[in-house]
């Protein structure tokens, strides 16, 4: 019941901002067509350049909306909005319900924000007012009018997600918008220079700023995204490094219910190779290493059958099996990503310094 009621409200809200724009319609808001054609190319160019953010889109669209909604009017406002978020729809194939959610907000606070701004500030079309929109006044109410729509956006939105998801607006106030006001004041302060900027040098010095902060835009989404493959790319290497490290472990383990001195034995290897390590004073990256190659060297006697592991007199045969054991840790381990230099530890580590060890005879 709350949900049909919360679409009902949606809609008649939507049929409200749709009829502003209707009632409100005059060609001249459209005027310079210049300015017209370069907001609605950035209001779309900005929202397809959007963050998310923890479930929130952030883009540079907002700024453009804003500075439609002061310098043009109510009718361009809300038919660029519609728009943007019918296309947006479209291309992101979302759910009526989403889709409606995020229209009729948009349209919901482009209508109030112009409808109230024109009221209070008078219409910037008008040579009467060309002393007014030139004043810090203006400037300071683009700024206070970014701020309120914003609010006004937000909670839309999340009066919708409340009914939907169950969470309640003050949480998603908590979570989501008051970490994100530093930004959005910034936006605000930038959108009230730039309407400063186009109502007291012109066009071209607001085409000029706008491509410039484009380029930075485009930069910093470009940073941001890199560094956030990255952050993906380290969790996943971590997380295969744990799982590459919990299979050798196992084998370890199971090696050792088979033969408790072969543990007992690596274990101790192990940490009298870091001990000798740290004496030599080595890194702890070498350190790790040789600890590493302590605990798996004799991992290559997991294929080992039980009678050589328990025998107490060996053959020819037998001793030729066990010699290969280096070289089957370290094949076993050489496979895994990372682990090429314990490998080779694994190895040698049967080499003598007078070239009488095996495999290689290294001296």
């Amino acid at each position: 019941m709350k949900q049909r009621l919360c679409i009902v409200t949606e809609l008649v809200l939507l049929a409200a901002g749709i009829s502003v724009a209707v009632l409100t319609w005059r060609t001249s808001d459209w005027q310079p067509l210049q300015l017209s054609a370069l907001l609605f190319a950035l209001t779309m160019v900005g929202h397809r350049m959007a963050l998310t953010i923890r479930h929130q889109r952030l883009s540079a669209a907002f700024i453009t909306e804003v500075l439609t909604m002061t310098l043009l009017g109510p009718g361009p406002a809300i038919v660029f909005g519609l728009v943007l978020e019918i296309t947006e729809a479209l291309r992101r194939r979302l759910s009526p319900v989403l889709a409606l959610s995020n229209l009729y907000s948009s349209i919901t606070f482009l209508a109030a924000g112009s409808v109230a701004f024109r009221a209070i500030m008078g219409d910037p079309h008008t040579l009467a007012n060309l002393k007014a929109i030139q004043s810090v006044s203006f400037a300071l109410a683009m700024f206070a009018l970014f701020i309120v729509t914003n609010v006004l956006n937000f909670t839309l939105i999340a009066a919708h997600n409340s009914v939907f998801e169950g969470r309640s607006v003050l949480q998603r106030a908590r979570d989501i918008f008051i970490p994100l006001l530093p930004g959005q004041i910034a936006a605000a302060a930038l959108a009230a220079i730039l309407g400063a900027a186009y109502t007291n040098l012109g066009f071209p010095v607001l085409l000029a700023m706008v491509v410039v902060l484009m380029i930075f835009q485009f930069l910093g989404v470009a940073l941001l995204r890199s560094e956030d493959r990255a952050d993906q790319l380290e969790a996943r290497s971590l997380h295969l490094a744990s799982l590459q490290l919990g299979v050798l472990t196992t084998l370890v383990e199971t090696l050792a219910l088979r033969d408790r001195t072969t543990a007992s034995h690596a274990a101790s290897v192990a940490r009298y190779a870091r001990e000798l390590a740290s004496e030599l004073d080595r890194s702890e990256e070498e350190q790790d290493l040789v600890h590493t190659a302590g605990l798996l060297h004799d991992i290559g006697k997991f294929a080992l059958p039980d009678r050589i592991l328990r025998a107490e007199v060996l053959s020819d045969e037998d001793w030729a099996l066990i010699r290969r054991h280096p070289q089957d840790g370290a094949t076993l381990v050489g496979r895994l990503d990372g682990y090429g230099p314990v490998a080779d530890a694994i190895l040698y580590h049967h080499e003598h310094i007078d070239g009488s060890g095996y495999p290689a005879g290294l001296i």
